[in-house]
């Protein structure tokens, strides 16, 4: 089921946003690419649901934008060979993936629980949902870190038998115990997601440089406007710790200014005086 055309809209409104909604739009919006995995016995259906409430909440924030189709699948298919403790003992494979995508931010969400637990030899079952979230700031090169997110509430045992025939979406499932404790896990992800966004350097890329005209690759969905000035930076030398082999940053310097003068969805049109000394590849940067 296809939950980002169909039910979701409503509970964003309702539950998801509630706690979102006093974020302030930044800006310009980071590129988030998020991976997700699932543990055993977790209906996808419910987990899908999950995947597309989150989604839901964060763009709403005008913060991000979530990178999807083919740009973004060769990134996500290579996380997805990964488990998120193999990412987090080597976090250069993931900050890898994310940069090929054009990603500021990683999001690595593994949903460990789902669902309604009985109690044993209780007349009271647990309604449970947890997720671990990574985060890797692809712009710095640094990984920020593990998550544990977890919501519960006692339910009454005699729904357990039930729970297949809760319909994510529904009015009846969102107000359930499972619904409830799933939206606060929602809202306690988008949060720290988000708090990690506001914390990220923006940066973009040089795509050519024709004609004098500098052309970037961001444009208006990522809330580029005519006026907007970039410093271009030249990448150098990547640096690193000889005793760990972790990437501490890059040697880089600024070359040059670039003034935005049009601006497509996805790419702009820049000037500068400096445009003979621009490459493609050269990084964006806001000033």
């Amino acid at each position: 089921m296809d939950f980002s055309k169909t039910l979701f809209v409503p509970i964003i409104s309702g539950l998801i946003l509630l706690s979102v909604s006093p974020l302030q739009a930044g800006p310009l919006k980071r590129n988030l690419l998020i991976s997700y995995s699932t543990g055993q016995g977790i209906s996808a259906e419910k987990a899908e649901y999950l995947q597309a409430e989150l989604s839901g909440a964060l763009s709403i924030t005008g913060k991000v934008m979530i990178l999807e189709g083919e740009k973004a699948k060769p990134a996500k298919e290579a996380l997805q060979k990964k488990s998120p403790e193999e990412g987090r003992r080597n976090p250069a494979e993931t900050i890898k993936a994310g940069a090929s995508a054009g990603a500021h931010l990683v999001a690595r969400i593994n949903i460990e629980a789902l669902g309604l637990e009985e109690e044993k030899e209780q007349p009271t079952a647990i309604a449970r949902a947890a997720v671990t979230l990574d985060l890797y700031d692809v712009a710095a090169g640094t990984y920020l870190g593990t998550q544990h997110l977890e919501s519960r509430q006692q339910a009454k045992a005699a729904i357990v038998k039930y729970q297949e025939l809760l319909q994510p979406g529904t009015a009846s499932y969102t107000k359930s115990p499972l619904g409830i404790v799933q939206a606060q896990v929602i809202r306690d992800a988008a949060s720290r997601i988000i708090a990690a966004v506001d914390k990220v350097r923006w940066q973009g890329s040089v795509v050519e440089v024709i004609d004098g005209f500098v052309y970037g690759n961001v444009g208006r969905d990522a809330g580029i406007k005519a006026g907007d000035r970039f410093a271009v930076i030249k990448p150098g030398k990547e640096l690193s710790d000889p005793a760990t082999g972790i990437v501490l940053g890059i040697a880089d310097r600024q070359i040059a200014t670039v003034r935005v003068i049009g601006v497509e969805d996805s790419y702009f049109i820049g000037s500068s005086s400096d445009a003979d000394k621009i490459e493609r590849g050269y990084f964006l940067r806001e000033e």
